[in-house]
C-alpha cells in the first residue's frame, strides 16, 4: 500500500464516504472504488461493515 493509498484508507473511515473521501485526496470516487476493490482481492475480506442483524 502507497502513501496516497493509506490516506485514501484513513479518509473513508474518518469521512464515512468514499465519495467525500476520494475528493479529499485528489481521486475519483471510480479510482478510489478500484483501489478498494484491490484491497478486497489482496486482504481476502470485505471492506464494507455487515449488514446490521449479522
Amino acid at each position: 500500500m502507497n502513501n496516497k493509498d493509506a490516506r485514501l484508507f484513513l479518509a473513508i473511515a474518518e469521512e464515512q464516504s468514499v465519495t467525500r473521501a476520494a475528493k479529499q485526496i485528489g481521486y475519483t470516487e471510480s479510482g478510489a472504488s478500484h483501489i478498494i476493490k484491490n484491497w478486497k482481492m489482496r486482504w481476502a475480506f470485505p471492506c464494507s461493515p455487515a449488514p446490521p442483524g449479522d
